[in-house]
């Protein structure tokens, strides 16, 4: 019966040894347990930028809120501006009359007080449309910080496309079933 020595168990086999190549890694549940948690430590970096994207769902609510509320506001603002076009139409044979008026005024004293008058009505509605266009200042600024801010998260469709194609480039083999036990589907897509 021959006695191996220590050295002996350490010395690769020679029939097995192939100059270049790494000897196969060991597998089993704990190796595979601890690829899978180094692997998993490469991507705790991105485990606070996951939570800040989970917020924006939160954060977006407000906003859909904003919106619906714009939407029930502009709509009979619409309706009222296009009363207002038509008015401003009818408005021009006035504009005629006034500025005939005001010839008239200037050799007919009693016609100046008509023709103020005139004056006052469409001052009047001068004023009351600038307070309008005052109004929808914030709305205009809003919808340009909105398209600001999709131009900003455009960055986040390129960003999950160049993520697909990674998820594909480390897939080994097709799923069986078509779907991945992450959820995700041949094209790295969030399944549904």
């Amino acid at each position: 019966m021959s006695v191996s020595s220590p050295e002996a168990e350490i010395e690769p086999d020679p029939l097995n040894a192939r100059p270049g190549v790494s000897p196969p890694l060991p597998s089993g549940p704990v190796v595979q347990n601890e690829l899978a948690e180094a692997v998993g430590k490469v991507f705790e970096q991105t485990k606070a930028l996951q939570t800040r994207l989970e917020d924006l769902n939160r954060i977006f609510d407000p906003i859909d809120r904003v919106g619906n509320s714009a939407a029930r506001a502009f709509g009979p603002l619409r309706g009222f501006q296009k009363q207002m076009a038509q008015l401003a139409r009818s408005f021009e044979p006035m504009r005629t009359f006034q500025q005939q008026l005001s010839q008239i005024a200037q050799t007919f004293e009693p016609m100046k007080a008509l023709e103020d008058q005139l004056s006052q009505l469409a001052d009047s509605f001068q004023s009351h449309i600038a307070d309008l266009i005052k109004a929808l200042e914030p709305a205009k600024q809003l919808r340009e910080r909105i398209q600001h801010l999709s131009a900003t998260f455009e960055e986040a469709n390129e960003l999950q496309e160049q993520f697909s194609e990674l998820y594909e480039a480390f897939q080994l083999s097709p799923p069986l079933n078509g779907n991945h036990a992450n959820g995700l589907d041949a094209q790295g897509n969030v399944g549904r």
